[in-house]
């Protein structure tokens, strides 16, 4: 058997036989690491952990002062580079793992069209190889990721949902996906192509896993986003935005949410307006992005794309919405859009959003524009 169907088969052994895992209380970036005047390598700590068998995160960096060191040579003596893993090495926490522990070294977010990273490593993931307890406990690194210095190297980086849980078993399917990949892995020359390849096929077959139902993703698609409406997912610019995705593939006409997992249309089209009981026809006859499927989101789900604040005066209190910074969304402020919410407090109204001060009862004849949205499941009529 051959070093590879080796390490693919204990990997599916590990994974068929974790126990559940409990949060760790933090994991930050440590302190940088000069490995030579143009690479820094950034230690992943972890602190305070206790029985922890698994855990995932994505990191966030200044795309123009960082890269993800993706050409780094394991034969140079580069010890923060691996043969199989890339600029993603594994660090001390899971040192007493047996007979080996599996590091999925993630994905590195790249422009559709440019091809240049955007500041996102995500899916960074490790599991460990020992199978009974005690499990890693207390304090320690999970990993460094090396980059490659472009400006000062002192640019902020940062944790995006960190995870700790672990479930189920993996389904039949995830450790047939596993071996499935193998042919391919073994066909590339490359040795940094093979990590990366061998990467997805993993972290693959770990998405597919229930243990790792709260994993997302983000490329060029195709996109299955759980909708997690436990979680707030920042922005810094709409480059740098791990919650939207603009999507590629609907021709940049549509964005996901990976809060809520929704798909929503980019840019309304504000030159059409409608009384509410026609607002549908809006979106049910929209070819947003090619394709079909669309609705009149419910006023719960406009409002979860809004950031929101009461603003309280000696007279009244008053609620000020608006888009999270860095959306890449098209469209001017304080403009109100039907939902498909009927009101149950007055008569011949409806509710209806308002960018700038959120929801309100509208008449039902009165006109206005709809955004519309996608998903599988909608309100009766919708």
């Amino acid at each position: 058997m051959n070093r590879h169907v080796r390490l693919i088969a204990a990997a599916a052994f590990v994974i068929a036989t974790l126990p559940t895992a409990v949060h760790a209380t933090s994991i930050t970036t440590g302190t940088r690491i000069v490995v030579s005047p143009t690479t820094i390598a950034v230690p992943i700590e972890i602190a305070d952990a206790h029985s922890v068998v698994g855990w995932q995160f994505d990191l966030t960096y200044d795309a123009t002062d960082l890269l993800v060191n993706t050409g780094c040579d394991p034969f140079g003596g580069d010890v923060y580079c691996s043969l199989l893993t890339g600029p993603v090495t594994e660090g001390d926490f899971f040192a007493a793992g047996s007979p080996f522990n599996l590091l999925i070294p993630g994905f590195v977010d790249l422009d559709p069209v440019r091809l240049d990273q955007t500041g996102l490593l995500f899916g960074v993931a490790g599991i460990f190889g020992g199978s009974t307890p005690p499990f890693p406990s207390g304090d320690g690194t999970l990993a460094f990721v090396e980059f490659t210095v472009l400006g000062t190297g002192t640019s902020p980086i940062g944790i995006v949902n960190p995870s700790f849980d672990t479930v189920a078993v993996p389904e039949p399917a995830t450790v047939l996906l596993l071996f499935g990949g193998l042919p391919f892995v073994r066909s590339r020359r490359s040795s940094r192509n093979r990590f990366f390849v061998l990467g997805a096929i993993v972290a693959g077959s770990l998405l597919l896993s229930p243990r790792f139902a709260q994993a997302q993703t983000i490329a060029v698609g195709p996109y299955y986003a759980t909708p997690s409406w436990d979680q707030t997912l920042g922005c810094t610019t709409t480059a740098n935005c791990p919650r939207f995705v603009v999507l590629s593939n609907f021709n940049n006409e549509a964005v996901l949410d990976r809060e809520t997992g929704l798909v929503w249309e980019r840019t309304p089209n504000l030159s059409s307006s409608f009384p509410w009981r026609s607002a549908a026809e809006g979106c049910i006859s929209a070819p947003i992005g090619g394709r079909m499927g669309w609705r009149v989101p419910t006023v719960s789900e406009m409002g979860s794309l809004f950031e929101g604040v009461l603003v309280r005066d000696v007279l009244s209190t008053t609620l000020q919405t608006s888009l999270p910074g860095g959306h890449p969304f098209s469209l001017p402020s304080a403009l109100p859009f039907w939902t498909a919410t009927p009101s149950t407090l007055a008569a011949g109204s409806a509710w209806s959003f308002n960018t700038a001060f959120g929801p309100f009862e509208g008449l039902v004849n009165s006109f206005f524009s709809v955004w519309c949205v996608r998903s599988g499941v909608g309100p009766a009529g919708s």
